[in-house]
């Protein structure tokens, strides 16, 4: 609720006090993860990714005992939420390193479109087209190189937008 309302260090402050209180609590676990993760990507702070990696990790670990002794589906379906949360968090730590060390490397040679190409298929290898599309056009705009036109045809391609990754070539 207080997530909702956009009182996210109200939410986290809840779930980690339901946490204290019960921390046999796979749902509360779960969820913390989930609003870390939605604020680390806001404002990409390591440490929230950090937190929510180790919130899923105690979801999975109470799902555990408890699917030892049942087999239950919507057990076994949130076991699979909190272990592919650790992984998103493992995938976000690496796109935000390899973000860093990319735009290290533009600002070193701001004539070179290979960052930004190389960022821009980070990003849509990632699933986030929006922002791939976003430095991959800016890329067009900055540098009138095939290899630019290219990885914004093969972004297109990949969202099945014909017509705009014919119009790039």
């Amino acid at each position: 609720m207080l997530a909702a309302t956009g009182d996210q260090e109200g939410a986290v402050a809840a779930y980690r006090e339901t946490r204290r209180r019960d921390p046999e609590s796979y749902e509360s676990a779960i969820e913390l993860g989930d609003l870390l993760m939605s604020r680390s990507v806001l404002g990409g702070a390591a440490a929230d990714r950090q937190a929510a990696a180790g919130a899923y990790h105690d979801a999975e670990e109470v799902l555990k005992r408890r699917l030892a002794n049942t087999d239950d589906k919507r057990l076994r379906l949130l076991l699979a939420k909190s272990i592919s949360g650790q992984a998103r968090v493992m995938q976000q730590r690496e796109l935000g390193e390899a973000v860093a060390e990319l735009r290290k490397a533009a600002a070193l040679d701001p004539n070179d479109p290979e960052p930004a190409i190389l960022l821009g298929s980070f990003f849509r290898a990632a699933g986030n087209f929006e922002e791939a599309g976003r430095i991959l056009e800016d890329a067009r705009l900055k540098w009138n190189e095939p290899k630019v036109f290219v990885a914004l045809f093969e972004l297109y391609r990949d969202q099945r937008r014909t017509d705009d990754a014919f119009k790039v070539l």
